[in-house]
């Protein structure tokens, strides 16, 4: 041995113990124990180590098992020191193994998912391992039906969509793990190393699923658990802080009786000491909170003390003799490598004290619990103080030895601790955000009385500020007007000028912080919208767009399309030439056939010849399919199918993967031929909009000159039109004001200042244009636009009065009116001409547009129809895709029997061979038993006779249920091939319909013609023609009738209808006659309170009410008394039917004896026979009573039917 252990094993009738060492090959020893000598030694072939063994209960077995690389069961005779029989399970890693206590033959294993049984089974000297799987129960305890999906007993069949196979097939899987579909349920924790622990395996799904275990509100995470030693009380911590105690009086059913939330840090030790007056709550901030551990005093808070974070283990020493308690906590410093020991006392009679024992906030003060830090310089794991109080017992992890510390005599000064407090409003802010913790709460309490305390002293703090601002303000403006050698800079008026550097550097960082997490923000979104451009867009060869109609709500989209890859063009160009080859091959074959048959018919007449070759040029010609069998409309797009197989022909699976090639390169055709139409459409309209633009600036001009309020109508593109716009952001799409630097706003205006500059320059040595506007107005010709501007200065005379008027001024007033009338004849004719030529801008751009619009709607119809062919070749395409994924799935099915039938065919070959062996052994041991016959040892060696041929008979079962298997799956295995063959054969085509074109379900009513005979056409068409002059003639008189019919029925109708008014009529006034007036009615109209004696009667109703709920209430409680004296009764009824019962089974004992006797003895009496035959007459006699009753029944039944057939088939005729 080499000193390492491995497993150990103990046999306690036979008093030995087993044990493998852990070293390369390694050894079993048996040592006889309590003497510890060597009984024998085991040699295997492992080559590791062994991580299993088992003693069987009775026998001198042992089981062993090993991992890696065996993964070995060996079945061991000790004694012997012999393997018996051994078994491999790859990759099978089993964690318990143990012996059938009532029979060794039996051994079960089992690991984390599966357990399963082995049998031993002996014949003569050899043993053999047999396993079983054992089927678990779910979890409720019932049993999963699992289906057979290896050969499922009924599978639907689709005649159009082929064979429905097994999941196993669909999924592609061939091996063993194919047989079943078993779903798991595993659960991962984050933090943690990354292992899956299967929690369930009880459901059979089809689907994968994962999901996070998020907390509900409901229920809470349990940290740690502590059990009072002085009452019938459990604590238990949870994550969120509080502390659950619970009553355990009753076991069966604990009920929690009070919860406390002392902080909202984690609860991680729990601990009362040794006599229960105190539980001690450590958390994982370094709070411990000391409760009261009585539940008469509702588990009262009395405080808590702050330690270090990280605590490990509280500790407590509580002696009776004693009036305290003492409390040690251990925590450990990482920095260092030290632990660290606090220690305190808390008082028995804290509870009468405890308020002067904490202050405000709650916190213990330390002077009065005797606090005191020490320091170790080892790491400890645990450690607990003496019960004097002078000695530390503590575990080092590093050493595997207790050791004791002795207290130093100093000790370490005490650190400063405290809780950081915030504001009230702060605090109340986050109140109500989530549930107040008592630590919270006192903190909460000692602000608000410490507001109360100091409000006075805060609002003259306040006060006093407020004083010095106005100074410093004051002396700021002085500051001011002093001169500039005196003026103070504004830093020196600062009163803490390190609080202004910190804040500002504060806000720096802050500024750049926010800004460094807004740039990382933009740049993360500018990376999306780049992946989402270069996905959608910088992708696409051809981008989506729509194009509008002008007038009309029309829209056509294009089909947007991608770069067709490298691959993609060379698998094209592969099966394009693949297709011409296959064709120019066919075209020479049936030329071949063409000559060889004119060889042959040599003798027949030339014109029949001639007559032939035309039929043939022309079916030749006609090598083009019609676009019904076609199944899609893509010649119309001007695209060859030429090359395209025939949907009869498609079997192999490489045409049907060409075939489907060739249909997406028809479609990419279809869509590059469209996109090319709606190219030339998008550039026509860009040349409508030129023009309308164009246009419209004389109309605007025209408008102006007419002085209209006419709006121009100016078409535009929109976003859908052209889409990358809104891939650009406009300014008028910002709706913040743009954030400038000021470096740019100094260049914009020194620039600004730089522009006015040039422009002053340009207009002071224009001097052209001063001398245009000065000396000519700015015009220097006039045009005739400025005719309708153009006025006629009136003479100066014309202000005076016409009696002073001179006569040359008479003639110059005259000679003004008429310049006056020629400009407004010239203004006329102008403005007309203006109007004609606005009214034929406008009626040219509704004329292009409307053009266009209609161009646009062929367009339209275009793309439907282009959708429509698109649509047909992804049908094709759908189809034959389902046709490869269905001749895949048969396949894997087919290829899962052959591997199943090959390893059944394994199986059958060793059990042909055991069954072989079997049968040589036995005849072996039976001429050996002969021989034996005389001999004493026969009863010795028949036991092993029978079990010999037991396992021969055991043989010869599995190997006929083996042979059954191999038949079924051979079986399984045709029809498979026979629906493949069916399916590759019945091909899934797609024709043409015409509009309103139906196919018949059946062919009834196709005529075969098998009598037929042959009639001049003239013949026929004379008969027909006179068939139709009667038919219109008939028609005629049958209108005519028709007319007749209508205007009886319309006559019968209205006669009808008025004899129904009547009835209704007749009807009304009966009812109002008969009109019920209730006395309810009566008193109302009679009644002048007829509200005062409605309430009487409420309240008359109130009190039967009140008086009927009292007795109903009486009768209940009478109905309960009644109820318990009749369960009483009924108990005592149940005693004595027990009691009964038991008698009654005696009795029946005593008769079923003298009954067996007389029976036994052959003897009847005679009364016994007479009044046996009595009973059986009586009985026949009531039978026959029963049957004559029933039959007069079903007489009276049959009298009732015929009477009422015979009333239905002659009514009654009453008399109106």
């Amino acid at each position: 041995m080499n000193g390492i252990v491995g497993v150990v094993a103990t046999n306690i009738p036979y008093e030995v113990v087993a044990f493998s060492d852990r070293k390369l090959k390694p050894l079993i020893y048996i040592y006889n124990f309590p003497a510890l000598t060597r009984r024998t030694k085991l040699k295997g072939n492992v080559l590791l180590d062994y991580t299993l063994l088992s003693f069987s209960y009775c026998g001198t077995y042992l089981a062993s098992y090993s991992s890696l690389p065996e993964f070995e069961l060996a079945l061991w005779n000790w004694e012997l020191g012999v393997i018996l029989c051994k078994k491999s399970q790859p990759d099978v890693d089993v964690s318990q193994m143990t012996f059938n206590p009532m029979n060794w033959r039996q051994l079960c294993l089992s690991s984390p998912s599966l357990v399963t049984v082995w049998t031993v089974e002996r014949t003569n000297q050899d043993h053999h391992l047999k396993a079983k799987s054992v089927k678990l129960p779910l979890e409720d305890g019932s049993y999963f039906n699992e289906k057979d999906t290896i050969f499922p007993e009924s599978l639907p069949k689709d005649l159009i969509y082929g064979p429905i196979l097994p999941l196993s097939a669909i999924a592609g899987l061939v091996g063993e793990e194919a047989e079943t579909f078993r779903g798991s349920v595993y659960i991962y924790t984050f933090g943690e190393e990354p292992t899956l622990d299967k929690i369930l395996e009880a459901c059979d799904g089809k689907f994968q699923a994962i999901d996070l275990i998020t907390p509900g509100n409901e229920y809470c995470m349990t940290t740690v658990l502590a059990c009072s030693p002085s009452s019938f009380t459990a604590a238990v911590g949870t994550v969120n802080g509080s502390v659950h105690f619970i009553d355990t009086l009753e076991t069966a059913s604990p009920e929690e009786i009070h919860m406390v939330h002392l902080s909202d840090s984690e609860i991680q030790h729990l601990l009362y000491d040794q006599r229960g007056l105190f539980l001690l709550a450590g958390t994982l901030q370094g709070y411990i909170f000391v409760i009261n551990a009585k539940p008469s005093s509702s588990f009262q808070i009395f405080g808590y003390i702050e330690v270090i974070k990280g605590i490990l283990q509280i500790s407590t020493v509580s002696v009776l003799e004693t009036d305290i308690v003492e409390v040690m906590v251990l925590s450990l410093l990482p920095a260092t490598g030290r632990s660290r020991l606090e220690i305190f006392t808390l008082p028995k009679i804290l509870p009468l004290v405890f308020a002067n024992f904490a202050d405000e906030r709650g916190r213990m003060r330390d002077e009065l619990i005797h606090k005191f830090l020490y320091e170790i310089e080892h790491s400890l794991s645990s450690a607990v103080l003496d019960f004097q109080s002078r000695i530390i017992y503590g575990f080092c992890k590093d050493v595997p030895y207790i050791c004791c510390y002795c207290l130093p005599e100093k000790e370490h000064e005490e650190v400063k601790t405290s809780i950081h407090s915030s504001s009230q409003e702060e605090f109340i802010l986050f109140v109500n955000k989530k549930e107040v913790s008592w630590l919270e709460r006192k903190s909460q309490e000692a602000i608000e009385k410490e507001v109360k305390l100091f409000s006075n002293k805060r609002k003259e703090i306040k006060r006093g500020i407020k004083e010095l601002a106005k100074i410093v303000l004051k002396m700021m403006e002085e500051n001011e007007a002093e001169d500039h050698i005196a003026k103070l800079e504004e830093r020196e008026f600062g009163l803490d000028l390190d609080e202004l550097d910190r804040l500002q550097k504060e806000s720096e960082r802050e500024v750049a912080e926010m800004r460094k997490d807004v740039e990382m923000h933009n740049l993360a979104k500018r990376y999306l919208a780049e992946i989402i451009k270069e996905e959608c867009w910088n992708s696409m060869a051809v981008k989506g767009r729509a194009l509008k109609c002008f007038h009309i709500p029309y829209v056509v989209e294009n089909f947007p399309m991608k770069e067709r890859t490298a691959e993609e063009l060379k698998e094209v160009k592969r099966v394009l030439q693949q297709r011409r080859i296959e064709t120019e091959c066919l075209k020479v074959r049936k030329e071949i056939i063409e000559v060889q048959s004119a060889m042959t018919m040599v003798k027949k007449p030339r014109h029949e010849d001639e007559d032939e070759e035309e039929e043939e040029d022309l079916t030749v010609k006609d090598t083009k399919l019609p676009n019904y069998l076609l199944g899609s409309l893509c010649t119309d797009f001007g695209i060859h199918a030429s090359l395209l197989s025939s949907q009869l022909e498609l079997h192999s699976r490489e045409e049907k993967i060409n075939q489907i090639i060739l249909l997406k390169d028809i479609t990419y055709k279809v869509k590059t031929i469209f996109n090319n139409e709606f190219d030339a459409a998008y550039r026509q309209k860009e040349f409508e909009i030129a023009r309308v633009k164009e246009r419209n600036v004389r109309i605007q001009e025209i408008i102006l000159d007419l002085e209209l309020e006419e709006l121009v109508w100016l078409p535009e593109f929109d976003d859908s039109e052209k889409p990358e716009r809104t891939l650009v952001v406009e300014n008028s799409e910002i709706t913040i004001q743009k954030h400038i630097p000021p470096w740019q706003k100094a260049k914009k205006e020194l620039f600004a200042a730089q522009k006015m500059e040039q422009w002053l320059q340009s207009q002071a040595n224009d001097t052209r244009h001063r001398a245009l506007m000065d000396m000519m107005g700015g015009v220097l010709e006039v045009k005739k636009e400025d005719i309708l501007r153009m006025v006629i200065p009136q003479p100066a005379f014309m202000a005076k009065p016409d009696a002073i008027w001179t006569e040359e001024e008479r003639k110059q007033f005259k000679e003004y009116e008429k310049k006056v009338r020629e400009l407004n004849e010239e203004r006329d004719k102008y403005r007309k001409s203006l109007e004609a030529e606005l009214r034929k801008l406008q009626n040219s751009i509704q004329e292009s547009t409307q053009n266009f619009d209609e161009y646009l709607k062929r367009l339209f119809e275009r793309r439907v129809k282009a959708e429509m062919v698109i649509n047909q070749e992804e049908l094709k395409i759908n189809n034959l895709l389902f046709s490869l994924l269905l001749d895949e799935e048969l396949s894997t099915r087919e290829t899962f029997l052959n591997n199943y039938l090959k390893k059944k065919q394994e199986e059958k070959s060793q059990t042909v061979e055991a069954i072989q062996k079997a049968k040589d052994d036995l005849d072996l041991y039976k001429e050996h038993y002969d021989n034996l016959m005389a001999e004493d040892k026969v009863k010795q060696k028949a036991a092993g006779l029978l079990e010999m041929m037991a396992f021969l008979r055991k043989r010869v079962d599995e190997d006929e249920k083996v042979q059954e298997e191999i038949e079924k799956v051979s079986h399984e295995l045709i029809l498979l091939q026979e629906e493949k063959v069916k399916f590759q054969l019945n091909l899934t085509i797609q024709i043409l319909l015409k509009q309103g074109q139906v196919e018949l379900e059946n062919f009834q009513l196709l005529l075969e013609y098998p009598d037929a005979i042959l009639i001049n056409k003239t013949i026929i068409e004379d008969l027909n023609a006179v068939i139709r002059t009667q038919g219109h003639k008939k028609v005629a008189s049958m209108m005519e009738s028709k007319d007749i019919h209508k205007g009886i029925f319309q006559i019968e109708w209205e006669h009808k209808k008025m004899e129904m008014e009547m009835e209704d009529l007749n009807q009304r006034a009966w009812d109002i006659q008969m009109l019920f007036f209730s006395r309810e009615r009566q008193k109302y109209l009679s009644e002048s309170n007829y509200e005062t004696l409605v309430a009487i009667q409420i309240g008359i109703m109130e009190q039967t009410i009140a008086v009927i709920d009292k007795t109903h209430k009486k009768n209940v409680e009478n109905c309960k008394k009644l109820l318990k004296k009749l369960g009483k009764f009924s108990n005592q009824k149940d005693v004595t039917n027990y009691s009964l019962s038991c008698s009654l089974q005696e009795e029946l004992v005593a008769v079923s004896e003298r009954k067996d006797i007389s029976n036994a003895m052959g003897s009847q009496l005679t009364f016994e026979k007479i009044a046996q035959g009595q009973y059986e007459n009586m009985m026949e006699q009531q039978k026959l009573t029963n049957i004559s009753k029933e039959q007069a029944k079903q007489i009276l039944v049959l009298q009732a039917e015929v009477e009422r057939l015979r009333m239905k088939t002659y009514p009654a005729l009453i008399p109106m």
